[in-house]
């Protein structure tokens, strides 16, 4: 469990080099070795890993997207880069689905129970980790060291975390480490004020709100939980402003008050994302219906250099530069089948998968978002494989 939130992680790396492909295919390899381990111990043998009799239709679909991706990079102005992706979401998200869609047909109680005590660990180290790395460093932000910060990467990985463990919350499971998720939840609401990635800090002021009165409603979480939480909430990113000593982190928090739009408005980050939507709304009507093809939004910079990029950071825009409104199409199916069949298991589940979509809105590319597309993993077999759950 530990290996595969590992190799979630490190799927969200979208740096295109040799170096990181090597990562994530190292993962991934180990995480298919312990797995295997795994089955042996619960007395299934190898081939087990490779019956997918019970998942036939997201085998098809897997299929059919591949098919899909190919093409799409057939045509593509930016073959090279548009390989990268293929390659990448290959290595990633293909294998995590198929990995967790057996872990899934296991139903395998404890092995969650496990996954949830790993959850809240990583949830402590990640909170650790903050307080030991200088977490401002920004001469190194974008170098690939075991030792870098990168607040987009620990950002929505911190997101994630907390999403799980109030998700779970909510719905009552494993209630004898709650007193263990609730100081977890409380250490990644200082976190993420910390790492200072702005559409986190604000999707967590819409998320945990959302989710202690769904709670309080179930009778899963006590009132004055919520409240000491929602006091947290509120009074941390003012009081991690006043603590730390850098710049850049009291920035980040001050462009996010209500008095500060402006302020926010010029910000280097977010004019720069506006010329990426713009960019992106100009590549797709240069081909409305089948788009540029895989990688085809690349763009260089221009002398100012907020202009260049491979992605716009906004997964609908990518998809409809390069696939068009075909490839919006294949998307909202994907998302319609993900939210559809994720709720059927349990309300944290889908709360999970739709925190990841808002990610995809703001950062990263498609390989970058694989998380999300983990989702489909829940589709199982239309026939044989139903999920239900409150």
């Amino acid at each position: 469990m530990n290996l595969f939130v590992a190799a979630v992680a490190v799927s969200a790396i979208s740096n295109y080099t040799s170096a990181n492909i090597l990562l994530k295919l190292f993962f991934i390899v180990l995480l298919s070795l312990a797995f295997i381990v795994l089955l042996k111990k619960q007395g299934y043998g190898i081939l087990y890993l490779f019956d997918f009799r019970k998942n036939v239709f997201l085998l098809r679909l897997l299929g059919g997207l591949e098919f899909l991706l190919l093409l799409n990079l057939v045509y593509s102005v930016n073959i090279e880069y548009g390989l990268f992706k293929l390659i990448q979401l290959n290595l990633t998200a293909f294998p995590l689905i198929l990995i967790l869609a057996k872990t899934l047909e296991l139903r395998d109680e404890k092995l969650f129970e496990v996954f949830y005590i790993s959850v809240i660990g990583w949830s402590i180290l990640t909170f650790i980790a903050i307080a030991a790395v200088n977490p401002f460093d920004q001469s190194t932000v974008y170098r690939f060291e075991l030792t870098r910060w990168s607040h987009v990467i620990l950002g929505r990985f911190e997101f994630l975390l907390l999403t799980i463990l109030l998700g779970i919350n909510v719905t009552g499971r494993f209630k004898v480490y709650k007193k263990y998720a609730f100081a977890a939840i409380i250490l990644l609401i200082i976190a993420i004020s910390v790492t200072g990635l702005r559409s986190v800090m604000l999707g967590t002021f819409i998320l945990v709100p959302l989710m202690l009165l769904i709670g309080i409603s179930r009778k899963e979480v006590k009132k004055g939980e919520a409240a000491l939480i929602l006091i947290l909430l509120i009074i941390t990113p003012l009081a991690v402003r006043y603590f730390i000593s850098n710049d850049t982190g009291k920035y980040r928090i001050d462009t996010l008050l209500p008095t500060n739009n402006q302020l926010l408005l010029q910000d280097a980050s977010v004019t720069g994302r506006m010329e990426a939507y713009k960019f992106s709304v100009e590549k797709f009507l240069e081909s409305p219906v089948i788009g540029k093809g895989l990688g085809g939004y690349y763009k260089s910079a221009d002398s100012t250099g907020i202009q260049g990029g491979r992605y716009p950071h906004n997964i609908l825009l990518e998809v409809l530069v390069e696939s068009g409104i075909a490839g919006l199409l294949v998307l909202g199916y994907l998302i319609f089948l993900i939210i559809a069949k994720t709720r059927q298991m349990s309300l944290g589940v889908m709360v999970f998968f739709l925190a990841a979509l808002y990610l995809a809105m703001f950062s990263k590319d498609i390989p970058g978002n694989s998380v999300f597309l983990l989702g489909l993993a829940f589709v199982g077999d239309s026939k044989t494989n139903q999920i239900s759950g409150k």
